[in-house]
């Protein structure tokens, strides 16, 4: 079963959001669809909780083994910064139960991100993928917003210094998401 490693910051969106962690911890240890990029570092979950709700998990891989008989890499322990409430029906357009992952988070990163890019030469997008320029650490990616962020923001995704590459990077806007979330009934 995998570990999973509630951020503080992911806490306190929780106890806000009105989920509860062992709701939360169980959306990623029994989910029903699962998305990591290539690199294996970050991690996407979701789970329905009910015909038309459910909770959408983004984070980090930290730990990972190789099963040497059938070649697979099983996902051990995971870091969470992100729970989220969903319904079918978001501000980018609506999916159901056999919507693929990949396309639920592209959903969600329409509705509440802003657009980034990871390098100057590239494309603004509310979910990047793409060649990334980082800082000297190369720790981080270079982050350019298209509009000033006049909100809480929450930068999710995963950097591959190695390769000059960023996948699934996104700015998650929390206040985009508290507006429409306040619009909708709270889980209980």
């Amino acid at each position: 079963m995998i570990r999973v490693n509630l951020t503080d910051e992911c806490r306190a969106l929780l106890r806000e959001f009105g989920i509860d962690e062992t709701v939360a911890v169980h959306a990623v240890q029994h989910s029903h669809g699962k998305l990591s990029d290539r690199g294996l570092k970050s991690y996407c979950a979701i789970r329905w909780l009910n015909g038309f709700r459910g909770l959408f998990v983004f984070g980090t891989i930290t730990v990972q083994t190789l099963d040497e008989q059938t070649n697979r890499v099983h996902i051990d322990e995971v870091k969470i910064p992100l729970v989220l409430q969903f319904a079918r029906v978001l501000p980018a357009g609506r999916f159901g139960r056999e919507t693929d992952i990949a396309i639920v988070l592209d959903l969600l990163a329409e509705s509440f991100g802003v657009p980034i890019r990871c390098h100057p030469d590239e494309p603004f997008s509310t979910l990047y993928s793409g060649p990334a320029i980082y800082n000297s650490e190369k720790s981080a990616p270079f982050i350019q917003f298209r509009d000033k962020p006049v909100d809480d923001i929450l930068l999710l995704g995963t950097c591959q210094p190695g390769n000059g590459y960023a996948e699934h990077f996104w700015a998650f806007s929390l206040t985009k998401y508290r507006e429409w979330l306040s619009s909708h009934e709270k889980f209980g």
